[in-house]
């Protein structure tokens, strides 16, 4: 059985270990996305909102994201200061890797905000090669805007409601 809850109490840091897991899997790899770790006490403070979830399989944690609704002074010029609806910090297990358990967990997210709240949701990822902006545009999100941040392009991507 799979589904996608929100993280326990007693779940934080077993989230966070797959955040950093996927951090040195990253930069391992020479991969400029995640220059540094994600830091804890965000993981933390967002953890005690109830805003991480975690996508489980068979009740063995394969991927997290957190949902979180806030304002991004780095697409002020797209939104204008008003709040929106964010996919952050999603990482999948290495142990869990090419399952297809990150694409479920993404969808189960779109589900949730998308279709149920009747709210886009929004997401911006590191460019690169164009791995991440394809694999995304795949999961219905569209690229709305590109601009440069400090570790190089990041793509601005919105799933539209139906």
């Amino acid at each position: 059985m799979c589904e996608l809850r929100k993280l326990r109490s007693r779940e934080l840091d077993s989230g966070y270990a797959v955040l950093i897991e996927a951090y040195e899997w990253l930069n391992s790899r020479g991969s400029s996305q995640w220059p540094q770790r994600f830091p804890y006490e965000k993981y933390s403070r967002w953890h005690e909102l109830g805003l991480n979830y975690g996508f489980f399989s068979n009740e063995k944690l394969t991927t997290v994201l957190s949902l979180v609704e806030e304002t991004d002074d780095r697409w002020r010029d797209y939104f204008s200061g008003a709040c929106a609806m964010w996919v952050r910090a999603v990482a999948g297990s290495n142990r869990h890797r090419k399952k297809g358990f990150g694409r479920l967990s993404i969808q189960a997210a779109v589900q949730r905000i998308v279709i149920e709240q009747g709210r886009p949701l929004f997401l911006h990822c590191f460019k690169g090669s164009g791995f991440l902006p394809a694999y995304y545009g795949r999961l219905g999100f569209k690229a709305l805007s590109e601009t440069k941040l400090d570790n190089g392009p990041w793509v601005l991507m919105k799933h539209p409601t139906p």
